[in-house]
């Protein structure tokens, strides 16, 4: 089976941000631990772009050996909807 073609633009995507989360640039504020293996970081300083202007980003740095990321798909084809407790 293959992965479907949204995997192919996200993977590559996630692989990039955390390549740059973990060079931790001087905009890169502190994380916040909000559970074990998983850290937050907000990034919201406009002088961070050029120009500055506003931004207001977040990103999350996973333990891959703590966290495992699943992904669901709603009532079992794209694009649908469906409720959190009914997924899990």
């Amino acid at each position: 089976m293959t992965p479907p073609r949204t995997w192919r633009a996200v993977v590559p995507a996630l692989l990039v941000s955390a390549a740059l989360l973990s060079a931790q640039p001087g905009f890169v504020g502190p994380a916040e631990r909000i559970a074990v293996g998983v850290l937050l970081y907000r990034l919201d300083d406009p002088d961070m772009l050029n120009p500055a202007g506003h931004v207001s980003v977040q990103a999350l740095q996973l333990d891959p050996r703590s966290v495992w990321l699943e992904s669901g798909i709603a009532a079992d084809h794209l694009p649908a909807r469906e409720t959190v407790q009914s997924i899990a």
